[in-house]
């Protein structure tokens, strides 16, 4: 939920291995819902940490429809991808 950019909450971190396709340095866009809240949209995924403390890779929503902003993700949130 940290970033180097201090916005809190507006992104999310996670183990990369966890996306299958994502590669270290690499981004993915993916359709996906936050299970804790029910809001869905088009998520991009970078194999990257950027400032995180967990994980090894990072995301957030993507303005398509949902805009990132600070407070989405919480610790022990769930993403669900759809394929």
């Amino acid at each position: 939920m940290d970033h180097s950019s201090g916005s809190v909450g507006q992104y999310f971190n996670f183990m990369r291995q966890s996306i299958p396709g994502l590669e270290v340095g690499g981004t993915l866009y993916l359709r996906g819902t936050n299970v804790r809240t029910g809001v869905s949209g088009e998520v991009v995924v970078w194999g990257a940490t950027n400032g995180g403390t967990l994980g090894d890779a990072h995301g957030r929503f993507n303005m398509n429809p949902v805009k990132p902003s600070p407070g989405q993700w919480m610790s022990g949130d769930v993403l669900v991808v759809h394929v």
